[in-house]
């Protein structure tokens, strides 16, 4: 902690006592460093903009999180070790590979050197970084623990990836699926059928059922395909704007937590981001309320939120944070049990850390049996309408004397 408050004030002195000269000289030397030119996004008033012009810049993007993880885990490594924080940052700039990364911690180092916080550049940085980063980056210039919650900030981080992305893995398999029984259906409709018109050209009225649906519908499709096709364009576009609309994003909030199969498995999802998030801010010494307030702006869940919402009214109004959960059916009863006996101790920090590693164990769980439900489902529904559109073809086949007889 010493070292880190040493190193902070001999920043800052060291660049209250340059000249504008220097500071001049300092970016040129910075920009050969790196070997190009990038631009600093920062504005005097500390506001963050993009500087204009022909530059790959010129578009802020995310830095995503197995990026931040690697950052976050290389900083704190080399910290530990001695390594001043500019320095640090220079030798992870050189490294990287991606170019908005490359220029991120470029622009950080640079306003580091000018005397800021290491948390405020990641925050005013132009290349978002996951809003939880900026608040332990913030708690370990408090606490003068900077590579211990850097450390944490990766450990976070790696598990948040680690979860979504089995979650993303069991919905991949459902998607693919659907898409092939669309596409099978569609060439099926559009290539198949209409061949097999011309055969039973004049003996429609004695196909079977099933026959003439199926020559309907594909008479109908290639009859009025551009219509369709502008339709179905319509409806896309109609739908992503009302998903982007806040009443939008209620309702798909809603869906995922209420929907068939899926839906317990996204209430543990957020449940477990919360709890980790939580239990992760109070171990770096944010306060309850504080950290509950943070865990609300990245849950993800407008449902979530508005429980989390609650709880700090509740905990700014003298009661427990274990309250609102009781009342809440999103949460476990043994879930806000187990909040308040941390509560009850004083324990918060370690009750939260082992709920949180119960709700991940439990969301693996969920998300294994649910790839195991899923599986056979989709088989039976993509072997259904594969079965259907075979049955439309064969029945006049195996009814062929009745029907070129006819």
């Amino acid at each position: 902690m010493v070292r880190d408050s040493h190193q902070t004030a001999t920043i800052r002195q060291r660049h209250s006592s340059s000249s504008p000269t220097d500071a001049k000289n300092s970016e040129a030397s910075q920009t050969r460093r790196f070997g190009k030119e990038f631009p600093i996004p920062f504005s005097d008033q500390g506001s963050s903009r993009i500087t204009s012009g022909h530059n790959p810049y010129s578009r802020p993007r995310a830095i995503s999180r197995i990026q931040t993880v690697y950052i976050a885990s290389q900083l704190s490594v080399m910290i530990d070790t001695g390594i001043t924080l500019p320095d640090a940052l220079e030798c992870l700039a050189k490294q990287a590979e991606k170019i908005h990364v490359r220029a991120a911690l470029v622009a950080i180092c640079e306003r580091v050197k000018g005397g800021t916080d290491l948390s405020l550049a990641v925050e005013n940085c132009p290349y978002r970084f996951p809003r939880i980063f900026p608040c332990l980056l913030r708690a370990s210039e408090a606490s003068g623990t900077m590579g211990l919650m850097l450390f944490r900030a990766a450990e976070y981080l790696r598990e948040e990836h680690q979860t979504i992305k089995r979650i993303r893995s069991t919905l991949i398999y459902p998607a693919i699926m659907f898409i092939m029984a669309l596409l099978t259906t569609v060439l099926m409709v559009t290539f198949l059928l209409p061949r097999l018109a011309i055969i039973y050209k004049g003996h429609e009225d004695v196909l079977p059922m099933p026959t003439r649906v199926a020559f309907a519908l594909s008479d109908f499709f290639l009859t009025n395909w551009i219509y369709i096709i502008i339709t179905v364009v319509l409806l896309t576009g109609s739908l992503i704007i009302y998903l982007r609309s806040s009443a939008g994003r209620a309702n798909t909030d809603w869906l995922k937590l209420h929907m068939p199969l899926l839906g317990r498995m996204f209430r543990k999802f957020y449940l477990a981001r919360s709890v980790r998030t939580i239990g992760t801010l109070i171990a770096s010494g944010r306060t309850i309320p504080d950290a509950v307030r943070l865990a609300r702006g990245v849950t993800g869940n407008s449902y979530f939120s508005s429980l989390w919402k609650k709880a700090e009214d509740s905990l700014q109004a003298g009661g427990q944070l274990s309250d609102p959960l009781f009342a809440c059916p999103l949460v476990p009863n043994i879930v806000a049990q187990m909040i308040a006996t941390g509560e009850k101790t004083g324990r918060m920090a370690q009750v939260m850390e082992r709920i949180s590693s119960f709700c991940e164990e439990d969301l693996r769980n969920t998300v294994r049996n649910v790839i195991a439900l899923l599986e056979p489902l989709m088989i039976i529904i993509m072997g259904t309408i594969i079965a259907g559109m075979a049955m439309a073809v064969l029945l006049p086949i195996f009814s062929m004397s009745k029907v070129l007889g006819g």
